[in-house]
């Protein structure tokens, strides 16, 4: 009987089958690598896209109500009177300056600043019909053809010495003599359900006396209109040293900051352009081609004629040459070999719905 002759794999084999089984593992490997890449760049590329729709939707808000100084019936004021935080009357038509929008131009990074009322959505929030009442040490409006006692208008004008409750804003307002509508930012200390009255009290809040003198000696009328804003902001934007699109929120009767937050990060250039209504006819103006005139800039005195708003942002990715932008949104390369989006938008603005007076 013959003995099989067994083979076994020479060295050369082993190093060939060795180098195949190398390849294959580096391969795989690859393959692993290039997995956990592509899914960190999805993730990524959904997170940019979330913050930016996020950006986009805040600033077409802020900017549709930019000037927006419309009531909750449509009444537009031509006169706005409030005490500041050192204790005076403002009445320099303040009503105008509200509706102004503040563009500064500054090369690739422009700043703009501007006011809006922020409404309660909540009809309760609108009272149509009130009587001033003078005299004393405080000041006192009556409510009429209003259940007060109602918990649904407890809930939307709570009682500020209640221990959940504070201080609050509204705006009372009334026509003049020539029909034109003048508010007063006017602030709730005490309400009485059941007489059916709103006071100003005590009259060491929040401007002392004159919180009660600019109703009694701007508004006219004995019959007035209330409504309770949610907000009245003075808003800016602007870019950083950082390349951070800023979001600044000022409080309205001081002017002072009280909340900044970055709202897009590795902002390149921030540019905005404007349409006017010089003409009061809600519309923006036209050429003779009636192509919508846009400007860089607004020209001086007509700040509170914008009607319409577009802004231009260009984003840049911080590292040069990435790997796996040919489905990141940044897909426009310069020659320095940073990658770059475009954002463009064009918004309308509520004043041309309500056209200022």
């Amino acid at each position: 009987m013959k003995n099989k002759k067994i083979k076994a794999f020479t060295l050369i084999e082993i190093l060939i089958y060795t180098t195949l089984l190398s390849l294959v593992t580096l391969f795989l490997i690859q393959i692993v690598i290039y997995y956990n890449k592509s899914s960190r760049t999805i993730d990524q590329i959904n997170t940019l896209q979330i913050r930016i729709n996020s950006a986009l939707a805040i600033l077409d808000y802020d900017f549709t109500n930019a000037g927006y100084t419309a009531l909750q019936d449509g009444v537009v004021l031509s006169r706005f009177y409030f005490v500041n935080s050192n204790g005076q009357v403002v009445d320099n038509n303040i009503a105008s300056d509200v509706r102004k929008i503040i563009l500064t131009n500054n090369g690739f990074v422009d700043r703009v600043s501007f006011n809006y009322f922020e409404l309660e959505e909540n009809n309760l929030a609108f009272i149509s019909n009130a009587t001033l009442l003078g005299g004393g040490n405080a000041a006192e409006i009556r409510i009429s053809n209003v259940n007060m006692n109602d918990p649904d208008f407890k809930n939307v004008w709570p009682d500020p010495n209640d221990a959940e409750s504070s201080a609050y804003p509204v705006i009372a307002y009334a026509p003049d003599s020539n029909g034109n509508f003048i508010g007063v930012l006017f602030y709730i200390t005490r309400v009485q359900y059941n007489p059916n009255h709103m006071q100003h009290r005590p009259l060491n809040f929040y401007g002392g006396n004159l919180n009660k003198d600019i109703i009694k000696n701007y508004l006219l009328s004995n019959s007035v209109r209330l409504i309770k804003p949610r907000n009245i902001f003075r808003l800016n934007y602007y870019v950083d040293n950082n390349g951070n699109l800023i979001r600044e929120v000022y409080n309205f009767r001081t002017d002072n900051p009280f909340t900044r937050d970055a709202i897009l990060t590795n902002v390149e250039s921030f540019n905005i352009e404007v349409a006017l209504d010089q003409d009061n006819d809600n519309q923006p103006d036209l050429d003779n081609n009636q192509e919508i005139i846009w400007f860089n800039s607004i020209p001086n005195g007509l700040e509170d004629k914008v009607a319409m708003l577009r802004y231009t942002i260009v984003l840049r990715s911080n590292i040069r040459n990435l790997m796996g932008l040919d489905r990141n949104p940044l897909t426009n390369q310069g020659n320095d070999g940073f990658k770059r989006l475009m954002l463009y938008r064009t918004v309308t603005l509520r004043n041309i719905v309500n056209p200022s007076i």
